[in-house]
């Protein structure tokens, strides 16, 4: 449905808060998700403007989606529903075009955008799409002298339609308890858990059970050879995880083969490549390669996953991969206190002891190599 309304009345912003008795903010632009009580104080008024006329009124319960364009000259096109929205999303596998795309298959949705409908650069925008159960607003009211960035928006309505898909993700991770939690037992928000197997791990953690509970049994018993096969394949096309194929695939095999000794194998060989991928990186980029801490190493990592996400709220999550390097994989070790973590440092120096040599941590060990090929720039796996 598509309605054209000749004269429409000049909108700033909604007030956003009070400066003094004769002062206010008035928020020109922004996004908002029906998770927020503004998101309905701002909705109903829209919909008292716009979908109060007759060719709405007997059909308003009906909406679920609305894009509308407010011209220069006051008019405005109001589209209802049935537009076309695409999101551009990064995959986690090469997948063929024409297959069908599930929430289990994604690594990220990068924008959203909508291809059939032109809008110049002197509309205001107002756009509202319904996510799962929820919504998402995205407004911009133009002022004098302000042009409308097309790109601003697909960028922010991404990063909206990425909040609401995910939403179990956030919720974790805004969660500090429960997300100290994971990273106390080697676990992450990783790409390729994201989905189905993430929701259950962190709904485990958010009822406050054990490690030890039936969710991760049944994420570890998924990954089988030809998981890890599917998932590994992509990694042989980065030149740095080319390069070390043999020691990787050794790691794999172990890990594979199921025994103790298999996983203490696949644990020795792993942490040791996932600090050497790190470190021939920070070579590659900067020239250096000796005396450079792992301070220097992770946060080069860090800086080169956040521009490969080019969003700070991406589901690549750097700055929570961060802490998880540091915390975990990193986090240091202390005999005389008797604080030896499994880690990359206490396996090297050989103080860790036996029982944390665990199937866990050793899928835990490919997941983060997983999660580091991500960061890299690699051939495009984007799709629409």
């Amino acid at each position: 449905m598509q309605v054209h309304v000749e004269k429409v009345e000049p909108i700033v912003g909604f007030l956003d808060r009070f400066l003094s008795t004769e002062r206010v903010e008035v928020k020109c632009s922004g996004g908002i998700t029906s998770d927020s009580p503004k998101f309905y104080t701002y909705i109903n008024q829209i919909s008292n403007i716009y979908f109060s006329s007759p060719e709405f009124s007997a059909n308003v319960n009906s909406i679920h989606s609305f894009l509308i364009l407010m011209h220069s000259d006051l008019s405005a096109d109001i589209y209802i529903n049935d537009f076309k929205v695409i999101a551009e999303i990064r995959l986690k596998r090469n997948l063929e075009v024409g297959t069908l795309v599930r929430g289990n298959d994604i690594a990220d949705i990068l924008e959203s955008r909508i291809p059939d409908i032109d809008i110049q650069d002197s509309d205001s925008v107002i756009c509202c799409l319904k996510v799962g159960w929820k919504f998402l607003l995205y407004f911009n009211f133009l002022s004098e002298g302000r042009r409308f960035d097309i790109v601003s928006m697909q960028t922010e309505l991404g990063r909206l339609y990425r909040y609401l898909s995910f939403q179990y993700v956030y919720h974790t991770l805004e969660s500090k308890d429960c997300f100290k939690e994971m990273i106390d037992d080697g676990w992450f928000p990783f790409v390729e858990i994201l989905g189905k197997d993430y929701k259950e791990l962190a709904a485990m953690y958010q009822n406050g059970k054990s490690t030890s509970d039936h969710a991760v049994k049944a994420l570890l018993d998924k990954f089988d050879e030809s998981r890890l096969r599917e998932m590994t394949d992509k990694w042989w096309e980065n030149l740095l995880f080319q390069g070390k194929r043999d020691l990787l695939q050794a790691g794999i095999d172990a890990f594979l083969k199921g025994t103790k000794g298999d996983y203490i194998n696949c644990i020795k060989n792993l942490y040791t490549e996932i600090e050497g991928i790190m470190r021939l990186l920070y070579f590659e980029d900067t020239g250096q390669g000796n005396r450079i801490g792992q301070e220097e190493f992770i946060s080069h990592l860090i800086a080169v996953g956040e521009q490969t996400a080019g969003d700070a709220n991406s589901l690549l999550l750097p700055q929570q991969f961060l802490k998880y390097l540091t915390e975990s994989v990193f986090t240091s070790f202390n005999v005389e206190t008797g604080t030896v973590d499994l880690s990359r440092h206490s396996a090297a120096h050989g103080v860790a002891t036996g029982k944390d040599y665990t199937v866990e941590r050793a899928l835990q060990a490919i997941l983060t190599l997983n999660q580091i090929y991500f960061y890299l720039p690699s051939p495009s796996n984007d799709a629409e």
